[in-house]
């Protein structure tokens, strides 16, 4: 995913695995507006201390401790995150789930040791990897585990939450500071477009090839949106002679090897990293039929590129402002 717009402050920094921007457009003192966009980047720095999973400090690793053992207090925006989380794994048909860490632990060592895993051991990193383990008592604050071994990964969900609370602060009080647009780059995968000029300003998005990442396969534009793209080709492995994505299916426990890609748009970054995850195992229409039967506002396409004939098939929503680069 590529910006295609200038900007005229722009502040970055290497958090939560990936370099954030935040780039606006000021009216005022530039100075001021990028005091903004620091306060801004520091609700990724908040919530990266608060929901690492490679942290030992985080609230998020103290759960995936000692939840199995017994239940383990935390901070209730902690506490409403991670039952958000479980909401999204129940309502994405399978597709998206915030316990996926036995099935990576699984595959990672699996990488590392050069191996195919046995089925056995995908089947028993797939149990432990069901939402329905965990617990909330959104009262108390509390989270449990009903098995050993089941951990939380929130993953691209907590990049995207942290995505629209940056792009909150920057809604509520961009105008004070002379911001009249901005936008949210998250790496690869999440971004929030803020218009608080009122004139509809479009922000253009590059979508990239999800075979070759030096080639575009179309340009999406969006007013006031948020997005989010999960594709196959961002990073992955070899192992075996064959290329696996580091997207895990949670209906199978096996990484997808499909060259393809899929993005969501929505009022939601958070959101979008959910759809966008079954958009890419569901396919389009099957994908946005399931965010209708929920009551989501979403607008999405994706791309798969055809071994055979080194084609590239495209579908994406009529009302989306999505022009495509490539021939079909």
């Amino acid at each position: 995913m590529t910006a295609l717009q200038s900007r005229e402050v722009r502040h970055a920094q290497y958090l939560m695995g990936t370099i954030v921007e935040i780039t606006a457009e000021v009216a005022g003192d530039e100075s001021a507006a990028l005091a903004l966009t620091r306060q801004a980047m520091a609700e990724f720095e908040r919530l990266e201390r608060m929901l690492s999973r490679h942290d030992p400090r985080s609230e998020l690793s103290r759960v995936n401790r000692e939840a199995s053992y017994d239940s383990v207090g935390v901070s209730a925006e902690c506490c409403s995150i991670i039952s958000r989380g479980l909401e999204y794994s129940a309502q994405s048909g399978g597709c998206f789930s915030v316990t996926l860490a036995p099935l990576v632990k699984l595959w990672d060592g699996c990488v590392t040791a050069q191996r195919w895993p046995d089925r056995e051991e995908v089947e028993m990193a797939l149990a432990l990897s069901d939402y329905r383990l965990v617990e909330v008592d959104p009262v108390a604050d509390v989270i449990h585990f009903n098995r050993p071994g089941v951990a939380l990964d929130l993953g691209g969900f907590a990049k995207g939450y942290a995505v629209d609370r940056a792009a909150a602060m920057l809604r509520r009080r961009g105008q004070k500071y002379g911001i009249t647009r901005a936008t949210i780059n998250a790496g690869t995968s999440s971004f929030a477009a803020i218009d608080l000029a009122g004139g509809g300003e479009v922000a253009k998005i590059g979508l990239r090839h999800p075979a070759d990442r030096r080639r575009l396969v179309g340009v999406l534009s969006i007013t006031g949106q948020s997005l989010s793209t999960s594709g196959t080709g961002e990073s992955g492995h070899n192992l075996e002679g064959r290329f696996l994505s580091h997207l895990i299916d949670p209906r199978t426990g096996y990484p997808v090897e499909r060259q393809a890609s899929a993005t969501a748009v929505c009022a939601s970054a958070a959101r979008a990293e959910v759809v966008s995850k079954m958009l890419l195992l569901l396919g389009c229409e099957p994908g946005l039929a399931a965010c209708d039967a929920e009551g989501w506002d979403v607008e999405g396409v994706t791309a798969e590129a055809c071994v055979n004939d080194r084609g590239l098939r495209l579908n994406y929503s009529n009302a989306l402002g999505f022009e495509t680069l490539e021939k079909l």
